[in-house]
């Protein structure tokens, strides 16, 4: 527990130490008891938030619909949040392989863009209504998950501090919690929406530096490995949806969070 909460202090006020402890033994364990505390925390947060805070546009539909979610609900969404960090590390730990490939970042990054839209296919065509059942759907995403696997295979680097840079920096989200309680008990919308672009772009810039750190990418390398990882993680989750495994409130609840 000690060596946790000198990780997460570490993650927040000295990210180049963080980066020395994440390779270190126990670095996992350590990981692992954050991102606990952050689930747990997530449960209790959501549970008690005000589902009708902040405000949105009269004209909008409210994304998780009409009543109250309550702790079992949100129990059942962050169960799913090990299943989807698990789909993510698959897809950056590609894209790192992908992107240390070659010597020049803008033609990398302009192919791995368009590989990134692979995994909209299957969904997409499913949505089309003449050219794919689920089944081929769910065929589709093995004969993805196929391709990637002779990359996947040539990982020099450990997949452990990759795991932890993804676990740990959900100590972001709970350096941030205190303030954004603050700015729903002052029933401020405007503090509340710039919390939230303030910790999408702390964590970005936390896990960009970290993840070059331990994959041996530039930043700006690193920080585009994340953003198409979670383009792709984000269309299995679709593909889930359809596929009838991810309920749909839970995914409601996935995009509103």
């Amino acid at each position: 527990m000690r060596e946790a909460l000198r990780l997460a202090v570490d993650l927040v006020i000295a990210p180049r130490r963080a980066a020395e402890r994440l390779r270190k033994d126990g670095a996992l364990s350590s990981a692992l008891i954050v991102y606990g505390v952050f689930v747990a925390a997530s449960v209790a947060y959501y549970t008690l938030k005000p589902e009708d805070f902040p405000p949105v546009e009269p004209s909008a539909m409210p994304m998780l619909g009409v009543g109250r979610h309550g702790l079992l609900f949100w129990i059942k969404v962050e169960a799913w949040q090990p299943l989807l960090t698990a789909v993510w590390l698959v897809f950056l730990a590609w894209y790192c392989e992908f992107l240390k490939a070659g010597k020049s970042m803008a033609r990398r990054l302009l192919l791995g863009a368009v590989l990134c839209a692979v995994p909209a296919l299957p969904w997409l065509l499913y949505y089309s209504g003449e050219f794919v059942s689920k089944p081929v759907m769910a065929l589709l995403w093995v004969g993805i998950f196929g391709a990637m696997t002779p990359w996947l295979r040539a990982r020099r680097e450990s997949w452990t501090p990759l795991l932890v840079v993804l676990l740990a920096t959900n100590v972001v989200n709970l350096a941030l919690l205190p303030l954004f309680a603050s700015s729903i008990l002052i029933s401020s919308a405007r503090a509340y929406f710039g919390l939230e672009i303030v910790m999408l772009l702390w964590t970005i810039g936390l896990s960009s530096f970290l993840i070059g750190k331990v994959e041996g990418l530039s930043t700006p390398r690193a920080c585009a490995a994340i953003f198409l990882s979670a383009v792709c993680q984000l269309n299995c989750i679709f593909t889930l949806r359809l596929l009838d495994i991810v309920p749909k409130d839970v995914l409601k609840a996935l995009m509103a969070v």
